[in-house]
């Protein structure tokens, strides 16, 4: 298991060079996110541009269409063997042809991985994945770059920047309460089947679960699903604890989130500060849960303020980014000496 950086420094880059272009394509949500990170705080090193499928071949087939210096894959994972793979993949060979000599680098970030370990252990990656290999990798924690070397990836750890509360964190509420995140197409992923089993066993305990609707079957009455939601600040606030339950991620964005407003964080993957559980554990879930609501009731609950330390030195939104942004203009340039 690899261990996180003690700060995220990166080599210097002139300051006198142009941006460097790059289109980030791949998981919609993910190109956006990161696009408007490196307009936000590294303008002066990169120009991004979230490009969707379309765009991106229409306007790299244009022979004036100012070309990028980087194509940047985010979550799409080559050689995947699905109809959506392939065609990905088809369009990959398509932009990387249009686009004279950008370089092309992937960056993994979570569930791309764990299914490219379950197929290559099928034998079921398509040739696109060997092509891959000789291109450029960044992972965005430690030990997805771990699990990518035993399929014969290089892939360099760049952590996945996140955007991150500044301000004092609120207090902790008055009524002990527990939010999480838990989509609907994922229900068992994220632990939804253990936060139900904890809220049947507490119903003295609030839950609040963002990002869907719920199972059709119902839930306990203590459990509220709210949906999609964009703005999240108030949810943390009226959190005490925040849990990701997963058997497998990247350096989890929730997790930090509820680090950084101050919350205690029940997490099944190794992140310092954080409670460490088994994933489908529920007996697990509820006794860390009946311990920190013990405290809460006790008045001995504060805010996790050790976390919210760590949090802030180790995964500030601007520091993260720029070195995301100093990462790629150093790849180009590397390229480049080794043209």
């Amino acid at each position: 298991m690899g261990s996180l950086p003690t700060d995220v420094q990166s080599d210097a880059v002139p300051p006198d060079l142009a941006p460097v272009k790059v289109a980030l394509l791949g998981q919609r949500m993910w190109t956006l996110h990161l696009a408007r990170l490196m307009q936000r705080h590294a303008s002066e090193l990169v120009e991004p541009w979230a490009a969707t499928e379309r765009q991106a071949a229409g306007i790299l087939a244009r022979p004036r269409a100012r070309k990028p210096s980087i194509l940047l894959r985010v979550g799409y994972r080559p050689g995947a063997p699905t109809v959506r793979g392939r065609t990905f993949d088809a369009l990959w060979r398509l932009l990387r042809a249009s686009a004279g000599d950008a370089l092309p680098i992937h960056y993994w970030i979570g569930s791309d991985v764990l299914n490219t370990l379950r197929d290559a252990s099928l034998g079921h990656l398509t040739r696109a994945f060997d092509a891959a290999r000789r291109e450029t990798h960044f992972a965005g924690a430690p030990w997805l770059a771990e699990e990518l070397a035993t399929v014969g990836i290089d892939a360099e750890f760049v952590i996945f920047p996140g955007e991150m509360p500044t301000s004092a964190p609120p207090p902790l509420p008055d009524q002990f309460t527990v939010l999480s995140y838990v989509p609907d197409a994922r229900f068992a992923f994220f632990g939804g089947d253990e936060i139900l089993a904890a809220a049947g066993a507490m119903p003295e305990v609030q839950f609040l679960i963002m990002g869907g609707h719920g199972p059709a079957s119902g839930a306990p009455p203590n459990v509220a699903f709210l949906g999609w939601r964009q703005d999240t600040a108030d949810l943390y606030a009226r959190s005490s604890v925040v849990l990701r339950l997963v058997p497998h991620d990247n350096i989890g964005l929730t997790a930090r989130e509820g680090l950084a407003y101050g919350r205690h964080v029940v997490y099944t993957q190794p992140l310092p500060n954080t409670i460490r559980i088994r994933t489908g554990s529920s007996a697990d879930l509820i006794a860390v849960l009946r311990e920190l609501y013990g405290r809460h009731v006790d008045g001995r609950l504060e805010l996790n303020d050790v976390g919210l330390t760590y949090v802030r030195r180790e995964f500030d939104e601007r520091a993260t980014t720029r070195h995301l942004a100093e990462r790629l203009v150093a790849a180009v340039s590397s390229s480049d000496r080794l043209a």
